[in-house]
Order: C-alpha cells, then sequence, then structure tokens
C-alpha cells in the first residue's frame, strides 16, 4: 500500500501541498534548505504511529523510521564518519 506523507506538514511550502505534478522545472516551488533528519524528527513527533514506508509488505511507522535512523547515525559516528568526512569510512 502506497501512502503519501501528511500534506498538513509545516516544512512542505503550500504550493506544494496536495500536488503530485510540476508543469515545468521553473515552476517548482522554493524549498526550505533544512537537513532532512529535521523533517523526519518534526513528523515522527507529531504522527508518530503514521505509516511512513512500505518496503516488501513490512510497513513502519514514522517512529520507527526515526528510530532506525539514530541508531545508524549513532553507529556511524562510533565508527568516525562526521560531517565533513565525505562519507568515507576508515578501512
Amino acid at each position: 500500500m502506497h501512502r503519501t506523507p501528511p500534506d498538513d506538514h509545516p516544512m512542505l511550502p503550500s504550493l506544494a501541498r496536495g500536488s503530485n505534478t510540476m508543469t515545468h522545472k521553473s515552476s517548482a516551488p522554493d524549498l526550505p534548505r533544512i537537513p532532512l533528519y529535521s523533517l523526519l524528527d518534526e513528523t515522527a513527533a507529531k504522527h508518530p504511529t503514521s505509516p511512513c514506508t512500505n518496503f516488501f509488505g513490512k510497513q513502519l511507522t514514522y517512529h520507527e523510521i526515526k528510530q532506525l535512523s539514530d541508531r545508524f547515525a549513532a553507529s556511524i559516528r562510533r565508527m568516525g564518519i562526521q560531517k565533513g568526512t565525505g562519507g568515507s569510512a576508515p578501512s
């Protein structure tokens, strides 16, 4: 089952709410330049039990995706990967 993100998300410009099509590239709304994790944190706080994704029949809520994301971030920090390292893992 495919679900779309909540249309009431405050970070989504009003021009983009409820619209899945754009007629021309230049008509695309300016999106806020904020980190993706901020959107996930806010959405997980507002809609923790709402379905976020369905991957091969396994449905995960926004809260579950946030927990997995936080665990992944902690793991790569322990490996020494941090902002500005270019994403390369230590050998």
